[in-house]
C-alpha cells in the first residue's frame, strides 16, 4: 500500500488542503465553546469549566434562563449606548436592571410584570413590562421584532412569553440534546473518518495508527456520553466531557 510520501503531487494537495480546512473548523469549534459555554457560571476562563459545563447541561435551580440572559449578553442594553465597552451601567440603569431581577427573585409574579386588568396598556415605571419597554427589549425581543439582533423565537412582551424563561434553569431541554448528539456523532465520525484516511496511510506503527484511530472515535462517545451523565448527574460527571475533549484534541492533533 502506498505511503503518504509516496502519494504524487494532486494526492498529496488533497489531502493537505483537507486538513487544513478541517484543522480551522475544529479551532472555530473551540472558540464557540468559549464564546456559549465558558464563563456561564461567572469563571473568567477561556474554556469551560467543570462548573460551566454543569450549568449548560444540568442547569442551576437558583437561576432562571431570564436571570442568565440578564446578568449576560443582554446586560448592555440596558445602558443607553449599548456599543460601548466595558459594560458600565449608571445608578440609574443599574437601578432598573435590580428592579427587574428582584421580580425574577421573587417568583416572577404576574402583578409584578404587569398589571394583571390592563397587560401591555400599563405605564407604571416600577412594572418589569415597562422597564423593558423603556430598555428597547422589545424591539428585539417580540414576535414581530424587527431590531439588529431579532429574537423573535424569544419574546418578552407578555406574561405568558416571559414566563417560559423565568422557570428554575434545568439545563438543555433534552430535545435539544438529543438534535445535538444526533449531529455531532454523524459530524464528528465523519471528520475523524477523513483524518483517519490521511493517517492510515501514514508512515507511523501499526499501533500508533490503531491507537489514534481508536482514541478519535473513543472520544467522540466520551464527549457526547458525557453530555447525558451531566444533564442527569450533575457537576461530578462534568470530568467525562473534559476528558472526552482533551482526548479528541490531542487524537486529531
Amino acid at each position: 500500500m502506498a505511503e503518504l510520501r509516496e502519494f504524487d503531487l494532486p494526492r498529496k494537495l488533497l489531502v493537505t488542503m483537507y486538513l487544513i480546512v478541517l484543522s480551522c473548523g475544529f479551532f472555530a469549534a473551540h472558540l464557540y465553546l468559549h464564546y456559549t459555554m465558558a464563563g456561564v457560571s461567572g469563571e473568567d476562563t477561556f474554556m469551560p469549566s467543570l462548573q460551566d459545563i454543569s450549568i449548560h447541561f444540568h442547569g442551576d435551580p437558583t437561576k432562571t434562563r431570564f436571570k442568565t440572559m440578564v446578568l449576560g449578553p443582554m446586560k448592555r442594553y440596558f445602558m443607553e449606548d449599548d456599543a460601548k465597552k466595558p459594560v458600565q451601567l449608571s445608578p440609574e440603569e443599574q437601578k432598573d436592571l435590580d428592579a427587574v431581577l428582584a421580580w425574577n427573585d421573587q417568583g416572577a409574579p404576574e402583578s409584578g410584570y404587569w398589571d394583571p386588568k390592563e397587560k401591555a396598556k400599563t405605564k407604571d415605571p416600577k412594572l418589569v413590562y415597562t422597564l423593558l419597554y423603556q430598555h428597547n427589549c422589545y424591539d428585539c425581543h417580540a414576535p414581530d421584532a424587527t431590531g439588529r439582533s431579532a429574537k423573535p423565537d424569544a419574546p418578552l412582551n407578555s406574561f405568558a412569553a416571559i414566563s417560559r424563561f423565568t422557570k428554575p434553569d434545568s439545563g438543555m431541554d433534552k430535545g435539544r440534546l438529543l438534535m445535538l448528539s444526533h449531529v455531532h456523532l454523524l459530524g464528528m465520525a465523519m471528520m475523524f473518518l477523513g483524518a483517519g484516511i490521511a493517517l492510515v496511510f501514514s508512515s507511523w506503527s501499526s499501533r500508533v495508527r490503531s491507537a489514534l484511530v481508536c482514541g478519535g472515535f473513543a472520544s467522540i462517545l466520551i464527549d457526547i456520553g458525557g453530555w447525558w451523565a451531566v444533564k442527569y448527574g450533575g457537576e461530578p460527571w462534568a470530568w467525562t466531557v473534559i476528558l472526552g475533549g482533551t482526548l479528541m484534541a490531542a487524537s486529531f492533533a
